[in-house]
């Protein structure tokens, strides 16, 4: 076969992304005794955990939050009165709901320890509101309406607090409405940073939206809400730790503690600069990769690859090949982090024979070789595609024959300002800025949508911004994909 020297034509790879499982590859051998894998050092998963967990469980006991627990009262046939009857939507008191199952679940539903075994669990309550948060014994007590009296709320104070005799392995569990005296979220959120000091540290929210009947203050100018006014109000769960144990303390709210359903209004985000627990995810090829001439898959050509499930392929000289490339991302979605926005990198490596290991190509020479077609799309909410969009050209007449190379796709995501100003649809079921609440105070209620007057919560979209850019405001890795090509 003669070499890609005395041929001119361009192979032109266009790779376009999805959300797939890896596909099977047929196989066909191409040599390659001598062509070690690559070392993926830097995509390892974080190193198992210690097997003690201490959990401290944070309950914000400030007056208003006492409204989830009141009854409100029932409107009847032809009486008088501004009472009304909470819609059947929100029936479910979900935080009762979890100040009554935390206790159990939290104690027996966790990760295993290395060693394959139940973790040994340490669990401590506290409340907080005014003053600095206070032990307390039993988080099923609190189910009682008449515990919460706190004048105002500083939930600094719960996110600084420090626990004595805690291990390596903490998990905070912070429970509020976000209503912080003096509307100061900044507070908050500056606070909650400082947990993200390594990448295998992680800070989550679940808001849940839960019957609620009382006051709404902390508002601009003063301004107070009449319970006449609401019918349903979110509270928040903030969760701190390493990544694992944030989202499966938010799997435990969701599905144990608060048995969610199609029926119940909630969103998760989590922001870590380690997103996903491997950075090396899958890649699969589509149909027309496998039976298109000129580029033929296989399962055996690097040793190791394809228990590494790292797609293999070899090409043959033809003037143009369409190859479908699609990309897995292991189930995180990051659509609900404000003003993110992906970007798809391309790196190289060559076997260097003389070496006896993978050389790395430049940029400036890999920029005659390969290069990035297009830039990629994070899917919406519920969808399943992870990417859209990028590609990669090969130029086949700038790549010497016999020569086996790695291609690796990394996706990084860096906070975007205009971006973050044009997501605020994302969270408008849930937030409400300053001059909506004017409004709301001035008309006495919430606006009635559907029948329901659901209540906000002040700047929870600027809270969250912040957070996403004390986050991303440098790019963070979300994943690495890798191809092997040999070039005949």
């Amino acid at each position: 076969m003669s070499t890609f020297a005395s041929r001119t034509r361009r192979l032109a790879v266009l790779v376009f992304l999805a959300l797939v499982v890896l596909g099977g590859c047929t196989r066909t051998s191409a040599g390659t005794s001598t062509v070690k894998p690559f070392p993926y050092a830097d995509d390892a998963p974080p190193s198992q955990q210690p097997a003690t967990v201490d959990i401290n469980f944070y309950l914000d006991t400030s007056g208003s939050m006492k409204g989830f627990l009141n009854e409100p009262p029932v409107h009847k046939p032809g009486s008088s009165g501004n009472s009304k009857a909470v819609s059947s939507a929100y029936q479910t008191n979900h935080f009762a709901e979890l100040l009554q199952k935390a206790p159990s679940f939290l104690q027996v539903r966790w990760l295993p320890s290395p060693q394959g075994a139940n973790p040994t669990i340490s669990i401590k309550y506290w409340k907080f509101g005014t003053a600095t948060p206070t032990k307390i014994n039993d988080i099923r007590l609190y189910a009682a309406k008449d515990q919460y009296s706190d004048k105002t709320t500083h939930i600094q104070n719960a996110i600084k607090h420090q626990p004595p005799e805690v291990g390596p392995r903490q998990v905070k569990i912070i429970i509020t409405d976000l209503f912080q005296s003096g509307e100061d979220q900044d507070l908050v959120a500056a606070a909650l940073n400082t947990f993200l000091t390594d990448k295998n540290s992680a800070l989550g929210i679940v808001g849940i939206r839960n019957p609620f009947y009382g006051n709404i203050d902390d508002l601009p100018k003063g301004g107070v809400i009449p319970a006449k006014g609401v019918d349903s109000l979110p509270f928040y769960a903030l969760i701190t730790g390493s990544v694992a144990d944030v989202r499966h303390t938010i799997k435990l709210i969701e599905n144990e503690m608060c048995n969610l359903g199609p029926e119940d209004e909630y969103f998760d985000v989590v922001f870590s600069e380690r997103l996903t627990r491997n950075l090396r995810q899958q890649i699969a090829f589509g149909p027309g990769t496998r039976s298109g001439a000129g580029i033929n898959s296989h399962d055996s050509m690097i040793p190791g690859a394809k228990q590494d499930n790292v797609p293999q392929f070899d090409m043959i000289r033809r003037p143009e090949v369409a190859c479908s490339e699609q990309f897995f991302l292991d189930g995180e979605s990051v659509s609900r982090v404000p003003g993110l926005v992906p970007q798809l990198h391309v790196k190289l490596w060559t076997w260097s024979k003389d070496k006896y290991n993978w050389v790395e190509v430049p940029d400036s020479s890999k920029s005659n070789m390969f290069s990035p077609h297009g830039q990629p799309v994070l899917p919406k909410e519920g969808q399943h595609t992870v990417l859209k969009d990028p590609g990669l050209n090969i130029k086949s007449d700038s790549l010497p024959g016999g020569t086996y190379y790695l291609v690796q796709y990394e996706l990084t995501a860096q906070y975007d300002s205009a971006a973050a100003r044009g997501g605020e649809e994302t969270y408008s079921a849930w937030n409400m800025d300053p001059s909506d609440a004017i409004a709301a105070v001035r008309q006495g209620k919430f606006d009635e949508v559907n029948g329901k007057l659901s209540g906000k919560t002040l700047n929870l979209y600027s809270f969250l911004r912040l957070l996403s850019y004390n986050t991303f405001s440098s790019p963070v890795t979300l994943a690495r994909y890798y191809v092997y090509l040999y070039v005949r």
